[in-house]
């Protein structure tokens, strides 16, 4: 299942953007639930760092779609970016990449 743990993190950038306490189990149960997501099991509270939240607040202001899309295409990013990264840094002596084929 994709996005298996986005609603968490959605959940707890909805509360945080409103100026609520995502720690608080009975509100982050509740914004949790009304991501839409089917949830199977009991909802755990959150145990991220808070200086997390500055990353899923952004995420929080959206629709629970919109943020999930826009999650995707952030992780997509980043795999393209570290991808590029780490061929750089495994440049050999030849000037051509170990990961060339």
């Amino acid at each position: 299942m994709w996005l298996y743990d986005f609603h968490y993190l959605w959940a707890a950038g909805r509360i945080a953007a409103g100026g609520g306490n995502p720690y608080d189990i009975a509100t982050f149960s509740a914004v949790v639930r009304s991501s839409g997501f089917p949830i199977t099991e009991s909802i755990q509270p959150l145990t991220h760092a808070p200086w997390s939240l500055l990353l899923y607040a952004p995420f929080g202001l959206l629709d629970y779609q919109v943020a999930a899309i826009a999650w995707v295409i952030l992780l997509a990013v980043s795999v393209v970016l570290s991808f590029g990264l780490l061929q750089r840094a495994l440049k050999t002596d030849e000037n051509r990449s170990i990961l060339q084929m």
